[in-house]
């Protein structure tokens, strides 16, 4: 595009790119203020105009995600002699020679190189289970999980069903939007059922403040993994726990959704039935690895499940734990609202599963019972 350009100091331009972003309130709005007008492209009819706006949220996106999970290089995939290092290091005016196709594809090299990808193959029921007991450990945590006292915080688990109950049922737990005063997230979950916020760029951009339209990781086949940290790329696919415990963990560690700007009600934890879905064992893929990011409660990825396999669900609410690790929920109720009810047995198993928690108590959990450190 074409249009007036700020006066800007020469030398900006010779700054490496990494340089135009820092801390912002999201992905794309994590312009450094100084680098304001600093960003261009080459205009389809030669000369430069100011970069385009996607472009530009896309650029930051990836620059921000570098931030947090940029590879150690001993991670860092070897792709030829192009490095992670040497994309970000190229100078603001070589980025700015490139028209915005070009742009994009040079911003798909980042992401090449911050993340691994999977195309599912593997049948839920096949996936990784973990039998015996509960150990202060660094291994995988049972599928069934309760309070040894459900009246004390902070928690201490016990298993509480002697099946393998992921091998058994396959049914998989997460925390999918919520209610607020202005707005509810169970219309659209009854309308699309649980989806990869990648598929949708509007709704990618009002909650994540994230944009990767056209790059490398908008291939709606697979889920991404960081090269970092042996984790899912969350947006690229629908994750689930094994263990009703383990999604109170979601949305994220330091949610705190009992108060403050933008509190919500309640979140939603459904439960889903996973049994015959093709996705990605994400728990295998790091215990494989050998590595110490490996989330105890089990974490397994799909591309998407339907609402015909929305089981239930039930309110839960959140708050930053104040030991600074691990994390706290609270259930306003102890009871599963139905919308496509099991079997009598796999009912039986989700009553018995969110039962053994008492209603109104705030759980701090250990960071023991999280990520393996």
């Amino acid at each position: 595009m074409s249009g007036q350009l700020p006066r800007i100091p020469a030398y900006r331009f010779q700054q490496v790119l990494l340089d135009v972003c820092k801390a912002g309130a999201g992905p794309m709005l994590s312009l450094n203020p100084i680098m304001a007008g600093v960003l261009q492209q080459k205009t389809p009819v030669g000369g430069s105009g100011p970069i385009d706006a996607i472009t530009q949220q896309v650029l930051l996106t990836a620059l921000m995600s570098v931030k947090s999970k940029q590879p150690a290089v001993s991670r860092e995939p070897k792709l030829g002699p192009v490095t992670l290092d040497s994309l970000l290091t190229t100078k603001i005016a070589v980025f700015n020679a490139k028209t915005a196709a070009e742009q994009i594809d040079f911003i798909s090299e980042i992401w090449k190189r911050l993340v691994d990808s999977v195309i599912p193959t593997v049948q839920a029921q096949a996936m990784v289970d973990r039998a015996g007991g509960v150990a202060d450990m660094i291994e995988p945590l049972p599928s069934s999980l309760a309070p040894a006292n459900p009246n004390v915080s902070p928690v201490t688990l016990t298993r509480r069903s002697a099946d393998n109950a992921w091998t058994k049922f396959s049914f998989g737990f997460r925390v999918e939007g919520g209610k607020k005063a202005d707005g509810d997230d169970m219309p659209r979950i009854i309308r699309d059922g649980v989806q990869p916020l990648f598929i949708n760029r509007g709704l990618l951009r009002a909650v994540r403040q994230m944009a990767v339209d056209g790059t490398h990781v908008e291939q709606l086949d697979r889920a991404f993994i960081w090269w970092e940290n042996r984790d899912i790329l969350n947006e690229s696919a629908t994750c689930v726990a094994r263990s009703l415990f383990g999604a109170t963990a979601f949305p994220e560690r330091e949610t705190d959704s009992a108060g403050g700007p933008g509190a919500v009600q309640y979140h939603y934890l459904l439960a889903l039935q996973c049994r015959n879905l093709n996705g990605c064992d994400t728990e295998q893929w790091q215990l494989d690895k050998n590595n110490d990011s490996n989330w105890r409660p089990g974490e397994k990825a799909f591309l998407g499940i339907p609402y015909t396999r929305v089981l239930a669900w039930t309110k839960l609410l959140r708050r930053p734990n104040a030991t600074g690790s691990g994390w706290s929920f609270r259930f306003p109720e102890t009871r599963w609202n139905w919308c496509n009810v099991p079997d009598d047995q796999g009912e039986a198993y989700l009553k018995a599963e969110l039962s053994a928690w008492s209603a109104n108590i705030w759980y701090d959990v250990p960071g023991k019972y999280d990520f393996a450190k």
